[in-house]
């Protein structure tokens, strides 16, 4: 996982006959039918062959396209975050998340996650990855266990 970008490399390369046009047709050959179907009937998926058109479907609006690359023992798709440019811009425009979270925490004498959460309308994950970071980075100190956790400002020196 990059910043500008996400890969999944596939060992094995593609199956004999298939080519990369032919995938990106909709074509599909199972490389392994008895699993493909207990994914599927635990649904974990949705159809066989569908998800390189849906790839392509989802970047048909956007200026950054996947991109397919094929050796003889390798399969690699990348797929471009198509926020970066937006992500790039708020940190510019000093619009992140951290930025907002330390003006709220300059407010308030504690503040827990659940809080920030609502504030900023963020899921449990991403808000929990950020308080990390800015606890790493010691903007923040978190204090107590559990659901009795909460963070307070870190006063500069």
């Amino acid at each position: 996982m990059y910043t500008d970008r996400i890969e999944f490399t596939s060992i094995g390369g593609l199956l004999k006959g298939i080519t990369l046009e032919d995938i990106q047709l909709g074509i599909s050959v199972c490389r392994n039918p008895k699993l493909a179907n207990i994914f599927y009937r635990l649904e974990l998926i949705e159809a066989y062959g569908t998800g390189i058109q849906k790839i392509l479907d989802s970047y048909s609006e956007s200026e950054f396209k996947p991109q397919f690359v094929t050796t003889e023992n390798a399969f690699k798709i990348i797929l471009p975050n198509r926020n970066h440019h937006k992500i790039q811009e708020d940190i510019v425009i000093y619009d992140c998340p951290e930025n907002k979270i330390l003006e709220f925490a300059k407010t308030h004498t504690q503040f827990s996650r659940k809080d920030v959460q609502d504030t900023f309308n963020l899921s449990q994950t991403t808000c929990g990855r950020i308080l990390n970071r800015m606890k790493e980075e010691g903007q923040i100190s978190q204090h107590g266990k559990g659901k009795n956790t909460f963070y307070i400002l870190k006063e500069k020196k």
